[in-house]
């Protein structure tokens, strides 16, 4: 179970955040956006910064920061594909406000709040405990919780991810579309992002 956790422990993790997080982010971008709104009680300020500890030691940003340029290529590829008529330019400078406005901390906090919902402090000090080989095995309490919780984390987490990606992808879309008429060869419509 440690290994599942620990992303520098374990290639199967590795494998699978490759995959996953840029078909994530590339859905995100490509997607419809729906209306997230989601009803927050107030956090412990303890939990919430044992939680910041626990992602910054796991390396959940750099993750994502790392999957954003194959992602965005990606997505500026599905762009193109959608409109065949669009300028070689759309795409490039669809991809180049993509990749400027991007902020992993965005993406980051969405895997914090998720957390912080699901987890209580001393399940994130266990976390952080394994992350520092400072025990050598998760407690069987902890195992239980996350068999029963981490598909939840994830699955929601990437569903607020993927809305953030689309929101912000037809947002530049759109602003393109309003600069740059001509990208939009014969008048056709942009593309559904």
């Amino acid at each position: 179970m440690l290994n599942a956790l620990n992303p520098s422990q374990s290639p199967a993790y590795n494998d699978a955040m490759k995959f996953v997080l840029p078909l994530l982010l590339a859905y995100a971008f490509t997607a419809q956006a729906q209306t997230a709104t989601a009803s927050q009680k107030p956090v412990d300020p303890k939990l919430h910064a044992d939680v910041l500890r626990f992602v910054e030691i796991s390396g959940v940003r750099k993750l994502v920061q790392n999957s954003f340029a194959q992602s965005i290529e990606d997505g500026k590829k599905s762009l193109m594909e959608k409109c065949t008529a669009c300028a070689p330019a759309f795409g490039d400078e669809w991809a180049k406000r993509m990749s400027q406005q991007l902020n992993p901390d965005t993406f980051v906090a969405v895997f914090v709040e998720e957390y912080e919902k699901y987890l209580t402090d001393a399940d994130i000090l266990e976390l952080i405990a394994l992350r520092q080989n400072a025990v050598a095995a998760p407690s069987d309490q902890l195992k239980a919780k996350l068999a029963t919780t981490m598909k939840t984390i994830l699955d929601e987490a990437s569903g607020r991810c993927a809305q953030i990606g689309a929101k912000l992808g037809s947002d530049i879309t759109r602003d393109i579309e309003a600069q740059h008429p001509d990208y939009m060869h014969s008048g056709s419509a942009p593309p559904k992002p």
